[in-house]
This record gives C-alpha cells, structure tokens and sequence, in this order.
C-alpha cells in the first residue's frame, strides 16, 4: 500500500507523460508513505477509496510484482508488468448507462485475487 503525497486532493494527474500515471503522485520521499498489507493467493483484497470516486467512469485495478532488488517504497512502478485484477464497466438499463463508480462501489472494492499468485511483494493500483 503506498499512500500518495496528495492524498487528501481528488484530483486527476494532468500530464499523462509523468510517471504519475501509474502511481498517483507517488512522490517517494515528498511525503507520501508506504505499508504492506498481506493477503493470500485466492482470498478476496479489500479496499476503500477516500474521499468517494464520484466521476462517472469504469473501475479498474492492476496489480505488479515488485522486482528483485527494489522495495515497494523505491520501485516507480515502471514496465510492462501490471495486471488486471479488477474491472467492473456501466451497466446499461432504461434509465441510461449506471456507471460503478456512482454507486457503492464508488467507496468500496472487493476483488478476488488469482489462485496462482506466487508468495511475493506485489503492488496494487
């Protein structure tokens, strides 16, 4: 778990070329923290967004390992190793398109992790 430097802004990242992107203003060492939470190949990862997702739009989560050498605190998140854990698009009914992020699960995210996960530091985003 890595707690962003701007945690208490809802903001989007702006510049979709930063390294930002793929951690959320991590800023190691700008004052953001990290914690490692340990959860089991298979069991179900649990997570709150703070404050409330409230844009309409498709919720997603990837996960990486964190590579040989690098803690979770040092790693920036780079490379072509996230995977899809989680995804969850608008449903499609009378009224319109019911967009996740605009219901509960806008504040709440269970997702069940693959069975085959090795024992390793992974990161989730």
């Amino acid at each position: 778990m890595r707690k962003a430097a701007n945690f208490n802004s809802n903001g989007p990242v702006t510049d979709v070329s930063s390294v930002d992107i793929r951690c959320f203003q991590a800023q190691r060492g700008g004052g953001g923290s990290t914690g490692i939470h340990k959860v089991a190949a298979g069991s179900t990862l649990n997570w709150g967004a703070s404050p409330n997702i409230f844009h309409p739009g498709a919720l997603s989560a990837y996960m990486a390992k964190v590579p040989a050498g690098q803690t979770l605190a040092s790693w920036d998140g780079s490379g072509s190793v996230w995977f899809k854990i989680y995804q969850e698009l608008p449903t499609v009914g009378s009224g319109g398109m019911n967009w996740a992020s605009q219901s509960t699960a806008g504040s709440f995210i269970a997702a069940t992790l693959l069975s085959s996960l090795t024992s390793s530091r992974q990161s989730l985003r």
